[in-house]
């Protein structure tokens, strides 16, 4: 608690000076032209013509969209509260039809549009929603089916409600997402953990479970994502008879999910990196660490890695589980530097136990000796700009540390986190906010994409086809774009 208490102060002092940093430079955030040898982390990557072309085209356009809105616009320190405005310009339209390699940060239940969640809700007479105060055992928003018939006290028909409340869609959106309105909360993570609690007995339904993955992987893939490594615990899902679903039935359950996808999407692809909670024992993990290994024994091509979740500032560190993490039989792709704590030292141990991704890793600015090691490893890191501002690691996305990584040679892709949380969509969000804000040229942005790929925990022929078919699509991206 003590620990959380000075991370939660040095935070706020943190953003302060970089908001005044960044007051003082705002010049430079509209002015900037991106060098060639900008971003060292991708100055192995030569482009054609063709693609030099393209590179100069989209950044007149990222020139004359900056000029216009002005350096003071604040769509840099709230993506949310100007989502529907950026999908208007023509250079967010470029991007929506870039390909974007592999998703390799998302996580299961916060996959998708929290929209969808709430219209497949009011559409169920057999689900119910808590709509008293918070309390020990539910939170206020709480979606949740009781096959038994036995309802605790505070739950009621989500259409019995939706039927006194014409205003109830709204609230719930309200509800399921992190935005301006959740600015005066203290402490965001208390909130954003309350949103998974609101859907996640929803989600893991199994009616609504398989709609849920059906919808969320084909807005994934109508966005240009090729393949999906899913964050996920694994946990056993309800069904209609009150019995549940796990194990391998629940990893077969997610291969006709898969199935299904493909009669749009032939060349769609998902692996699941299963993980733990930050908050059990070490015997806990331990334990989820032998049932994980067991089922991937069974799906070796399906299961490619483990990581822990849950705020890092919170609870256990990477540290407290290095018997288990170190001994683990498979990859590690562990959440670490997820914090503004220079007490956190999560990379330094994932580092310690060979973990070849590391996600957020925002913190590193704490620990320049290890930046040479991730860049001599070519530790890749999974950065997620629009999530890090939601839950208030970085104000603006030009001050967010993830470039200036970047530049020195640290290797990076982009991920979106908690999309149907935070409001975005796909991958075109976060790459559209990374371009503006950081200053990329093509060329970072072709390696980033590359890297989601060549990083992924996929086999190796796996790999190979999923490189053939963006570099495919890749070519007719920049014909595209060049052709306009």
């Amino acid at each position: 608690m003590i620990a959380r208490m000075i991370s939660n102060r040095l935070r706020s002092f943190i953003l302060v000076v970089l908001l005044l940093s960044a007051a003082c430079d705002r010049r430079y955030a509209i002015e900037y032209s991106p060098l060639p040898v900008g971003f060292k982390f991708s100055a192995d990557l030569k482009l054609c013509a063709a693609e030099i072309k393209t590179d100069s085209v989209l950044n007149s356009m990222r020139r004359e969209l900056l000029i216009r809105k002005g350096y003071d616009w604040s769509f840099f320190s709230s993506f949310s509260g100007h989502k529907a405005e950026i999908q208007n310009e023509a250079l967010y339209q470029i991007f929506k039809k870039m390909p974007k390699g592999g998703m390799l940060h998302i996580h299961a239940s916060a996959t998708g549009d929290a929209q969808w969640i709430i219209d497949k809700a009011l559409s169920m007479p057999e689900c119910y929603i808590f709509w008293s105060a918070d309390n020990t055992q539910f939170v206020k928003g709480e979606l949740k089916f009781f096959p038994d018939h036995i309802i605790p006290a505070g739950f009621q028909p989500i259409q019995q409600l939706s039927s006194e409340d014409p205003l109830l869609s709204q609230k719930l959106f309200r509800l399921f997402t992190i935005g301006p309105e959740d600015d005066s909360i203290p402490d965001i993570w208390v909130e954003f953990e309350k949103v998974f609690s609101r859907v996640d007995n929803f989600v893991s339904y199994r009616p609504v479970f398989t709609e849920h993955y059906r919808h969320a992987f084909d807005r994934l893939a109508s966005d240009g994502v090729q393949f999906v490594e899913l964050r996920t615990s694994l946990d056993q899902i309800l069904n209609e008879d009150g019995t549940y679903t796990k194990d391998e039935a629940l990893l077969d359950l997610y291969q006709g999910i898969l199935a299904g996808i493909r009669t749009k999407y032939p060349s769609f692809d998902l692996c699941i990196i299963a993980n733990s909670w930050r908050g059990l024992s070490l015997e806990e993990v331990v334990s989820q660490l032998e049932r994980v290994s067991r089922l991937k024994s069974e799906y070796p091509g399906m299961i490619v890695g483990f990581d822990l979740i849950g705020e890092e500032d919170g609870f256990h560190s990477n540290e407290f589980f290095s018997v288990a993490l170190s001994s683990s039989p498979l990859p590690l792709f562990l959440h670490s530097g997820e914090s503004l704590s220079m007490v956190n030292t999560n990379i330094r141990d994932a580092l310690n136990m060979n973990a070849p991704r590391i996600g957020h890793g925002v913190n590193l600015f704490y620990f320049p000796d290890l930046e040479k090691t991730i860049i001599s490893r070519g530790t890749l890191f999974e950065m997620c700009p629009i999530s890090n501002q939601a839950l208030r690691y970085v104000k603006d996305f030009r001050i967010h540390p993830g470039q200036g990584y970047l530049r020195n040679g640290v290797q990076g892709t982009l991920g979106s986190d908690d999309p149907a949380f935070f409001q975005s969509t796909g991958l075109t969000d976060d790459y559209f906010v990374a371009y503006l804000a950081w200053g990329l040229d093509l060329r970072s942005v072709k390696k980033m994409l590359l890297n989601s790929i060549t990083y992924s925990g996929m086999p190796d022929y796996s790999v190979q086809n999923q490189l053939s078919l963006f570099n495919k699509s890749w070519d007719g991206f920049i014909q595209y774009v060049n052709g306009l």
